[in-house]
């Protein structure tokens, strides 16, 4: 090949996880803002949304396919603990995946228990720059330890709840 030649699909490979980056990126600047509806958006109509874990109690914790069943998972996680904090804290990117290291941090509603972890969330894009798969991996057992949790005490707990 000669020398500075470019073949078409690797530039286009660049771009493509560059514009998948940004659209992770820009997901979690929704996620920030609470806009669900900004997420659908760039999600594909049967994208596979879940989580790495074998059996769980945490009522988010499940797995919804499709466009439609996102706004049910959101739900589940929203209804039962109050987020304090979600920072992705690096990105890395390849063709068509992209994963993030995101620090993230909510009070259970149920025990007043406060979890504090890192998870790693794995996206991947169709071609077209829609999510079609979002799984997160997580320490489920402390998940599972704040959410089994006997309540803490009200005036024990954390004043952000």
């Amino acid at each position: 090949m000669p020398r500075g030649f470019v073949r078409p699909r690797s530039k286009l490979r660049g771009i493509m996880h560059e514009s998948n980056l940004q659209a992770v990126k820009a997901i979690y600047q929704a996620m920030e803002r609470g806009d669900v509806p900004g997420i659908l958006e760039m999600i594909g109509e049967n994208v596979e949304w879940g989580y790495e874990v074998v059996h769980s109690d945490a009522p988010w914790h499940t797995t919804v396919r499709g466009r439609h069943a996102v706004p049910r998972y959101f739900g589940a996680l929203l209804d039962n603990v109050k987020v304090l904090r979600i920072e992705p804290l690096e990105y890395s990117a390849s063709g068509a995946q992209v994963v993030a290291r995101v620090k993230v941090e909510y009070t259970v509603r149920r025990s007043g228990r406060r979890v504090s972890l890192n998870q790693v969330h794995w996206w991947t894009f169709d071609q077209g720059g829609r999510v079609v798969r979002l799984w997160h991996w997580e320490d489920t057992a402390a998940v599972r330890d704040a959410w089994l949790a006997e309540p803490v005490e009200t005036s024990q707990r954390n004043p952000a709840t």
